[in-house]
């Protein structure tokens, strides 16, 4: 079932890049995330810590890439990727590309607008099959320096996660309010660098999530000694957390 929409949500997933802030590095390209297009008028989603520095601050370049569909050879970029609004209490960004901008771009050929996956408002209920898409960051990223020209050698590394929903409830508190921000969790980790990515319903294609990070599990061995496991579960931000906001200021759902 996955392979009926996945073609459409890799088209539509973007690894986020940033230029690395490692001394030496001369602002080499550096993975740091995904993001994916919702509407063919440039909008994608993301993670909120994706796009913010370690202090909290937005990042000022921020450009994407993926790899081009076979047997084509390099990679699809889009440049000029500005952030347009920021949930950080849901960790959720949304963010804006200028189609104009890329369209003499390879991968643009043949297009009027970015390809996008379609959005669901709902919260799907515990056992539905979901699965991720992203791409998993590598530890180092080598940068080469070709006597005035820098070269950064390193490659995307896409990935696809089949998963059930766990729960449709990251934590059940003392205190429950109809109001509170939801949570998906998935009975499988993402990997490092998928957050941002789509969670999409297997059987739709709809993208329901945006994963945002890890769940660890305390495991106690004895009596007041626990390990904890930090990569058992997935949790994604539902998009009907930004739901309204959304529909007042992305085109495709102000219709």
């Amino acid at each position: 079932m996955i392979r009926k929409t996945l073609p459409r949500t890799k088209e539509a997933t973007w690894c986020v890049f940033i230029p690395s802030p490692t001394p030496g590095a001369h602002g080499a390209p550096v993975p740091i995330g995904t993001c994916f297009f919702v509407d063919p008028s440039g909008y994608l989603l993301t993670a909120n810590h994706v796009v913010v520095d370690e202090a909290g601050n937005p990042r000022d370049i921020l450009w994407l890439q993926r790899p081009p569909t076979p047997p084509d050879w390099g990679t699809a970029m889009i440049q000029g990727v500005e952030i347009v609004a920021r949930w950080p209490d849901v960790d959720v960004a949304l963010l804006k590309a200028d189609f104009g901008a890329n369209a003499t771009k390879a991968w643009a050929e043949g297009r009027t607008d970015f390809p996008y996956v379609p959005l669901s408002f709902d919260i799907p209920e515990d056992g539905t099959p979901v699965y991720g898409y992203g791409f998993a960051i590598q530890p180092t990223t080598q940068v080469v320096d070709l006597g005035g020209a820098i070269m950064a050698l390193g490659g995307l590394r896409p990935r696809t996660t089949s998963a059930i929903v766990a729960s449709n409830v990251e934590q059940i508190g003392p205190v429950q309010a109809s109001g509170d921000p939801s949570f998906i969790v998935i009975d499988k980790a993402w990997n490092y660098g998928n957050s941002g990515g789509p969670l999409i319903l297997q059987e739709t294609g709809e993208a329901v999530g945006v994963a945002v990070r890890f769940q660890p599990v305390r495991i106690e061995q004895s009596p007041g000694v626990y390990v904890v496991v930090p990569s058992l579960y997935g949790a994604a931000s539902a998009v009907r957390n930004i739901a309204d906001s959304l529909r007042a200021s992305v085109p495709i759902f102000a219709r």
